[in-house]
Parts: C-alpha cells; structure tokens; sequence
C-alpha cells in the first residue's frame, strides 16, 4: 500500500471468510458487524492473516505478539484458544492449523481489498477481491509437519 495512501484516510483491510480486518484501525468486523476481540488475539490474528498459508513459529508469533516480554507457550496457546472462538471454529476451527513441532498457519483465504483515492474526498469506492492469497487446506499442513 503506498504510504500516502495510509496517511490520509485510508487503512489496508485484509478480507476472509465473512469477516474485514483493519489492522490500522485495530477493527475486526463480521458481516459488517463489530467483533469483540482482546488486543493480544487481535495482534495474533493481524500476524497470521497476513501471512496466510505460511506456517508461523511459535517463537516468532509470541516476539511479534509479546515484544520485550517473556511469555510461555500456555500464553500463545490461550491467544489461540481465544481467536478460535472468534472466529467460530471452536476447537476444531479449520482455519487455524497447529502444526506439530513448528507453530501455527492460518488456511482461511486472504483478500486484500484495494482502497482508491481520489484527489479531493479521500477515498472514492473500494475495489473487492483485488489480490486472493491461495491458502493451503489442512492436508497439505499436516504434509508439512510429516
């Protein structure tokens, strides 16, 4: 996203399943609706969304997630624990994959909706769907932790 963009309205949304992630904005919505989410869940989710498909260590999530803290795993784990019932998935959400021995991968498909401005009003419409990232499904997961 180009950075003047960003610094006059607008804010990069990251789209999946029925749900808009506006990470700037610290704002979750579900079919246009407010999502209630605790601040490390959010910082987690932003983490994983926009890296989608990708396995993520858990080492590197709880750096990103706890920056100049020491945390143990049970505290990744509860984030986990919470963002699944976010996202509706309960203990088996689908979209979010504990890969053994490694971290975790988010499997949702990501769209990145494009913002366009204009050079008065800010921005004029919102282009959906621009870019979809191809997540893998749960099989090709568990061949990576094979």
């Amino acid at each position: 996203m180009n950075m003047n963009m960003k610094g006059r309205a607008g804010y990069e949304t990251l789209a999946f399943l029925d749900f808009e992630l506006v990470p700037a904005a610290r704002r979750l919505r579900r079919g246009g609706q407010a999502v209630a989410i605790g601040g490390r869940a959010f910082d987690l989710l932003v983490l994983l969304a926009t890296h989608a498909g990708e396995v993520l260590g858990k080492r590197a999530l709880m750096q990103a997630v706890w920056p100049n803290t020491v945390v143990e795993d049970v505290n990744l784990r509860a984030q986990v624990v919470n963002l699944r019932k976010v996202l509706g998935g309960g203990g088996d959400c689908p979209w979010l994959v504990n890969v053994a021995g490694q971290g975790y991968c988010f499997t949702a498909p990501v769209r990145r909706p494009l913002t366009l401005y204009g050079a008065d009003d800010g921005w004029q419409e919102e282009a959906r769907e621009v870019r979809e990232v191809r997540a893998p499904g749960r099989a090709e997961v568990a061949a990576l932790s094979a």
